[in-house]
């Protein structure tokens, strides 16, 4: 099982980071399809990261395509509120 990258590695440092990022939409947002990631804590992880360098780029990370048990865990851990928007 790969590793979760270090506080200061990027989401692209991380096997299992979404390669789905889009660099923004018309809203100024980074987008991710979502629909192939696990719902677990490394794909937790690589979303924090990526959501902590849209913020840094005054940019909302926007994550599409969720599964149910992705959406979930994003919910209970309290992500939608504070990090990502979920999309369609």
């Amino acid at each position: 099982m790969p590793h979760p990258p270090a506080n200061n590695a990027s989401p692209s440092d991380c096997p299992t980071a979404p390669r789905t990022a889009t660099p923004a939409d018309s809203r100024g947002a980074t987008v991710v399809d979502a629909a192939a990631l696990r719902a677990d804590v490394v794909t937790l992880d690589a979303l924090a990261h990526l959501a902590r360098a849209a913020r840094r780029a005054d940019r909302q990370l926007v994550i599409h395509h969720a599964s149910t048990e992705l959406t979930t865990l994003l919910t209970l851990t309290g992500f939608t509120e504070t990090l990502l928007s979920i999309g369609d």
